[in-house]
């Protein structure tokens, strides 16, 4: 291996130790210039516009969003709290039995017939 290879390889800091290289060992202008492109990073594909979701699926199914990491910039997310919020309440055996009967004769659940009851209770008074 010879001392081009090496210094290509190590990317820690590869374009200032590139230049120093070129520099020390009197290379010459040719030799400097390929290594300087070497060390220019790969210009990254753009990601194209599409006329249809078909296109689009089908060229999101053959590529990587790896391979287009400027096209996408960090965002920041909120989350909102869920809208409801459960509620456990203790009830004695017999009071369960009676909910799971009258939520049978009007054929729903019977959490639904508590809840239904709390929200008939507890809604606004319409004047």
């Amino acid at each position: 291996m010879n001392a081009i290879s090496t210094i290509l390889r190590d990317t820690v800091s590869r374009n200032t130790r590139l230049k120093k290289f070129a520099i020390t060992q009197n290379l010459p202008r040719f030799e400097r210039t390929l290594i300087q492109m070497a060390n220019k990073k790969k210009s990254t594909a753009r990601i194209p516009k599409f006329i249809t979701y078909e296109e689009e699926a089908l060229f999101w199914d053959t590529h990587s969003s790896e391979g287009f990491p400027e096209e996408f910039k960090p965002v920041q997310v909120k989350f909102r709290r869920p809208l409801r919020i459960r509620l456990a309440v203790p009830l004695e055996q017999p009071m369960v039995r009676q909910l799971e009967n009258i939520g049978k004769e009007r054929g729903i659940e019977p959490i639904a017939q508590a809840r239904q009851w709390i929200i008939e209770h507890l809604a606004p008074t319409q004047p």
